[in-house]
């Protein structure tokens, strides 16, 4: 990508094609369901399916959100891509590559870099000549890029199941949600079921990434100590392992070659980045399948075991079964019957 910086037209286009095709597919799956639901005839059967979709998107598709859910991922798209490309402008100032840019350059280059260092791993500028506080930025938004989507996921398989009035009490002990939280304000609510969900995630992930980073320096010590090689070093190792397990594919290259860092690797070194590749590909997926990706055999075994606590009402709450959505209308009990006759045949 080094030689089309100049390219705005290109470069714009990979832009929105990285958009769309990682962590704003999201948000243009569910403007492209909106939209096609306003010019939709009325009363179609077309638009009760997109009406179905925007009101219950999580029982359809895993990367499908309800509308604050999605508003939740393109602030966080903003702020991150924001983030990036401030940095990039600010503390690239006075390196050689960088002031040899136009000022149109610099603005399109630090916002191309700035997505694909969470996305695709297109350099469009060489990564080994940016600044250190620039290529340490990259490390943590290469390893951060999948959360926002992956908290959706983790987040609305809860509510959607609500949403339909569907309760099931957890057994006690495990931890499936985070501490009552009625008794804090708006702000903290939503900080701490963040933070709740983020714990969970980082607890999950981490330790693949440190177990990597630790095999591969075991493996490589005799180059790293090398006073020959002072490009091989535990930083270079650290961002090639996080771009990996980001399924990133940015690299910062090598001095002497022209591939990535991991072509100077031993055997088993590139053995371990595969695995860490594996899994770190794998991340994004929600903890426990949910009723978007499950087999319909499943989903008539569970429908099961829910018909036994829909007669069950706390009796303190003084609300009948209708408002817990337990009987539900009439057209939402056929069509769960329905649905589990046509799954057993």
């Amino acid at each position: 990508m080094l030689p089309f910086q100049t390219a705005y037209l290109m470069s714009i286009s990979l832009m929105f094609a990285i958009l769309a095709g990682n962590h704003a597919l999201p948000i243009f799956l569910r403007f492209i369901i909106w939209v096609l639901s306003k010019i939709a005839p009325q009363n179609s059967d077309a638009q009760s399916a997109f009406d179905f979709l925007l009101h219950h998107p999580r029982r359809c598709y895993i990367y499908l959100f309800p509308s604050h859910q999605t508003w939740f991922l393109v602030l966080c798209l903003v702020l991150l891509s924001a983030t990036e490309w401030l940095f990039f402008e600010v503390l690239d100032i006075g390196i050689p590559f960088f002031e040899a840019l136009s000022t149109g350059t610099r603005i399109i280059c630090g916002i191309f870099q700035g997505l694909s260092a969470r996305a695709a791993g297109f350099p469009i500028v060489p990564m080994s000549s940016l600044a250190p506080a620039v290529q340490f930025m990259y490390i943590i938004m290469m390893y951060i890029a999948v959360y926002p989507v992956a908290l959706s996921i983790r987040s609305t398989n809860v509510y959607e199941e609500r949403s339909l009035g569907i309760f099931e009490t957890p057994p006690e002990g495990t931890d499936d949600g985070p501490a009552d939280l009625t008794e804090y304000g708006p702000r903290e609510r939503v900080g701490r079921y963040i933070g709740w969900h983020l714990r969970r995630q980082l607890s999950i992930d981490i330790w693949w990434l440190v177990w990597g980073v630790f095999l591969v320096a075991i493996i490589e010590r005799r180059d790293i100590m090398d006073e020959n090689l002072k490009w091989f070093d535990m930083f270079h190792i650290l961002f090639e392992m996080v771009s990996a397990f980001g399924c990133i594919g940015l690299s910062l290259g090598l001095p002497t070659d022209n591939f990535s860092f991991s072509g100077a690797l031993h055997p088993l070194s590139k053995l371990v980045v595969i695995v860490i590749m594996v899994r770190g590909r794998h991340r994004g997926l929600p903890v426990r399948v949910d009723r978007a990706i499950m087999l319909p055999s499943e989903l008539v075994k569970r429908d099961q075991n829910l018909n036994l606590n829909q007669n069950y009402v706390p009796e303190e709450s003084g609300q009948s079964q209708e408002y817990y959505g337990y009987q539900g209308s009439a057209s939402f009990s056929s069509d769960r019957e329905e649905r589990t006759n046509s799954y057993s045949s």
